[in-house]
C-alpha cells in the first residue's frame, strides 16, 4: 500500500521532530524513499540463493534474457554503492541541490532496471511467459513482486536484517488467493498469510538475527497453522511465545479484540531453546504492568504434539510431559467409538470452567418455551464408571487447566479434552471407589447451582462449576496423585487464579 508507506513516512519524521527541545536543533530531514518501501513482502526473491536457483535453475533453459549470477550481482553492487553515495551526501554541508537530485533518480533508475529483469525470472517461476506482454503486466499488477535481493542488497548480502520486528497482516489465504499466490512455501497450506510472513522473516534474517511478531493466538493450537511452528522451531535456536487472551481486556482494543501471541526468535543458539507463558486474562488497569511481569516457563514440544502450550511455570510443564511419557492412553481411549446409553454431554465453549453434564441443561427461547441446545456435543463411554469417573475428571481444575494450556480460549472441541494423557482403566480399585462415591454429591451441587446467560433471544443454562470446587476438588487431589501431579497442584491453583477473571457471585456466568 503505497499511502502505508507515505503515512509511515510522516509518522517518522513527526516522531524525529518531536525529540527536538528548540527550534534552532532542526536539521534538514533526510530522504528515506529507499529505507520504506512498498511491494509485496511475500512476492519476490529475497536472498541470493533464490536468484540463482531462478536464473540457473532448469526453468530458465528456454529463456535467454542476456543475463547471469555474475551480471545480476554487478549490477546490485553498483546499486548498492549508488545507494550508499546518496546516503552519504544527505551528510555533507553545502550539498548541491541538483547533484542530490540526479543521485536519486540514477539510483531509482539502477533499481527499476534491475528489478524488472528479475521480475521476468520470476514470472517464469510462476509459469508466466515474460515474453507476452498482456499476460506479464497482469502478473505484476498482481503480485506487485518486492525484490529485497536488490532493494536493500547491502544488508542480504550480509546474511540479512539484525532484528525484524511488526504486525504481519491478518487475512485468509483463501481471500489473498483470489488476488495472488505464493511459491515455494513450506507454510503455503496454513490457512492465514501471517505464517508465510513469518517465514519470510525467517529467510531475510541474519544467522544471529532476531525478530518478534504480534500474530493472533491460533498459532499456538491450530492445526492449520502445524507447518508454521514446525519451522520456528527449526529455524531459531530460543523461541518465546506470550499469549493474551481478549477479555476482560485485549492488547488490540476498538473493534479489533482478537486473541493474540507475540513470537520472539532467536537466531544462533546453541542449543534449543522454547518457553511460553500463560494465557493472560487481564483488566485495562493492569496494561502498564502487563509486559514487565511475563513469566516464562521452558517446553518441549514434542509431547504436546508441536502445539505451544500456554504454561505458567516450568515444574507444571515438566509434570504435564511426565504424564504424557508415562502412557500412550488418554481420555479417547476410554470413549466408546459407537454411541451407548452411557454418555456425557457438553457444552462446546468455556471460559471459566468446562461443562460436562449427564443430562442436558434447561434452554428457553424469548418465549419461555424449553428449546434444545444448539451448542452442545456428546461423548459415549462402554459402561457408567467410566463415564462417572470421566464426569468427575472433565469438570475439574485439572482438565480445566489442560484446557486452557492448550485450547484457544474459547471452544470446546473433543481433541482439547481427550488427548489429556490419563488411563481412567489404570486407576486402583481404592480410588475408583473413593472417586465414584463424589458423583452424586458433584451432580446435585451442580443442579443447585445452574445460571442462565441470554444470548440471541434465548435463555441459556449452564451449571456454575466454580461453585462446585468443594466436590471437584476432592476428586482432583485423586486424579492429581495418579497423574504425579500432586508436588506441582500449587502451580495449577496458579493457573487457575491467573485466568479466570469473574465474579462468581453475580447472577449470570460471563
Amino acid at each position: 500500500m503505497e499511502e502505508a508507506v507515505e503515512i509511515c513516512k510522516l509518522r517518522l519524521f513527526l516522531k524525529l521532530v518531536a525529540q527536538l527541545e528548540t527550534t534552532d536543533q532542526i536539521e534538514p530531514l533526510p530522504d528515506i524513499d529507499f529505507n520504506v518501501r512498498a511491494g509485496n513482502t511475500l512476492v519476490g526473491f529475497a536472498t541470493y540463493n533464490e536468484v540463482k536457483r531462478a536464473v540457473l535453475g532448469e526453468k530458465q533453459t528456454r529463456m535467454d534474457l542476456g543475463g547471469d549470477m555474475a551480471r545480476i550481482e554487478e549490477r546490485a553492487e553498483i546499486a548498492d554503492r549508488a545507494f550508499q553515495m546518496f546516503h552519504r551526501m544527505q551528510t555533507e554541508h553545502g550539498m548541491n541541490g541538483s547533484a542530490f537530485r540526479d543521485a536519486k533518480a540514477e539510483l531509482r533508475r539502477r533499481l527499476t532496471d534491475l528489478g524488472a529483469e528479475l521480475d521476468r525470472y520470476l514470472a517464469t517461476e510462476y509459469g508466466v511467459d515474460p515474453s507476452w506482454p498482456k499476460a506479464f503486466a497482469s502478473w505484476r499488477a498482481s503480485h506487485q513482486p518486492f525484490h529485497w535481493f536488490v532493494d536493500f542488497y547491502g544488508i542480504m548480502r550480509h546474511g540479512g536484517f539484525d532484528v525484524i520486528i511488526g504486525n504481519p497482516p491478518y487475512i485468509a489465504a483463501s481471500k489473498v488467493r483470489k488476488e495472488y499466490r505464493l511459491i515455494g512455501y513450506q507454510t503455503e497450506r496454513c490457512s492465514d498469510i501471517y505464517a508465510n510472513v513469518l517465514e519470510r522473516c525467517a529467510n531475510l534474517l541474519q544467522p544471529k538475527g532476531r525478530t518478534g511478531m504480534i500474530v493472533p493466538l491460533s498459532l499456538t493450537f491450530s492445526g492449520d497453522f502445524d507447518a508454521l511452528r514446525r519451522l520456528l522451531y527449526g529455524r531459531y535456536s530460543a523461541n518465546w511465545f506470550s499469549s493474551f487472551a481478549r477479555i476482560p481486556a485485549a492488547l488490540f482494543s476498538a473493534d479489533v479484540r482478537v486473541r493474540n501471541t507475540i513470537h520472539l526468535g532467536q537466531k544462533g543458539g546453541t542449543l534449543p531453546s522454547m518457553e511460553s507463558t500463560v494465557l493472560h486474562r487481564w483488566f485495562e488497569d493492569a496494561r502498564p504492568h502487563l509486559f514487565t511481569n511475563l513469566a516464562y516457563a521452558p517446553f518441549s514440544p514434542e509431547p504436546y504434539k508441536c502445539l505451544i502450550p500456554k504454561v505458567n511455570t516450568a515444574p507444571l510443564a515438566t509434570a504435564f510431559q511426565r504424564c504424557f511419557a508415562s502412557t500412550t492412553r488418554t481420555i479417547e481411549s476410554s470413549l466408546a467409538p459407537y454411541p451407548t446409553t452411557h454418555m456425557l454431554h457438553f457444552k462446546k465453549s468455556a471460559y471459566n470452567w468446562l461443562n460436562f453434564c449427564r443430562e442436558q441443561l434447561p434452554c428457553y427461547d424469548a418465549r419461555g418455551n424449553l428449546i434444545p441446545h444448539s451448542k452442545f456435543g456428546t461423548i459415549y463411554f462402554r459402561d457408567q464408571p467410566t463415564r462417572d469417573l470421566a464426569f468427575l475428571l472433565l469438570n475439574g481444575k485439572v482438565m480445566f487447566s489442560f484446557w486452557c494450556m492448550i485450547g484457544d480460549d474459547f471452544d470446546v472441541t473433543r481433541w482439547m479434552f481427550a488427548d489429556l494423557p490419563v488411563d481412567l482403566a489404570s486407576l486402583s480399585s481404592e480410588n475408583q471407589r473413593c472417586l465414584l462415591r463424589l458423583v452424586d454429591p458433584l451432580q446435585e451441587l451442580m443442579e443447585d447451582n445452574i445460571s442462565f446467560k441470554r444470548n440471541a433471544g434465548k435463555r441459556v443454562g449452564n451449571f456454575n462449576l466454580a461453585k462446585c470446587r468443594s466436590i471437584t476438588d476432592r476428586s482432583d487431589a485423586i486424579f492429581a496423585e495418579h497423574l504425579g501431579l500432586t508436588n506441582v497442584w500449587s502451580d495449577i491453583e496458579l493457573l487457575y487464579a491467573q485466568v479466570v477473571k469473574t465474579d462468581f457471585d453475580q447472577a449470570e456466568d460471563e
